[in-house]
């Protein structure tokens, strides 16, 4: 009976020793797991915030630099009268007097006017 209890406890801690080592080695998986995880995490933080972050700038930002250049390339070429409405079909007509043609202005329709400026 003690040869058997003796059989028994070395087979004992023959398997002790190597649910041991298992959970050694799954707890060595676990650590690359997390840290896995926290690296696609933060990873994918960054990668949210390099295509957000440009977006809202430009959201906010480029609307008002359109505005102030369409501004300075309208009043450069003349397109917008002091008063902020457009007068294309004046700068047209001067133009093409400032060339020497006789054009009637009476011949264009009132609502054409209205319709362009």
């Amino acid at each position: 009976m003690q040869e058997e209890i003796k059989k028994l406890i070395k087979q004992n801690i023959k398997l002790t020793q190597q649910n041991k080592e298992l959970i050694e080695r799954d707890h060595k998986m676990i650590k690359k797991i997390r840290r896995y995880v926290i690296i696609s995490e933060v990873t994918g933080i960054l990668k949210l915030i390099i295509i957000v972050v440009p977006i809202i700038l430009g959201i906010l930002y480029i609307p008002p630099l359109f505005r102030d250049l369409l501004d300075k390339y309208q009043e450069f070429f003349g397109i917008i009268s002091k008063s902020g409405s457009i007068n294309v079909i004046e700068n047209i007509l001067s133009g093409f007097k400032d060339a020497g043609a006789d054009i009637d202005t009476d011949m264009i329709t009132p609502d054409l006017l209205k319709l362009l400026k």
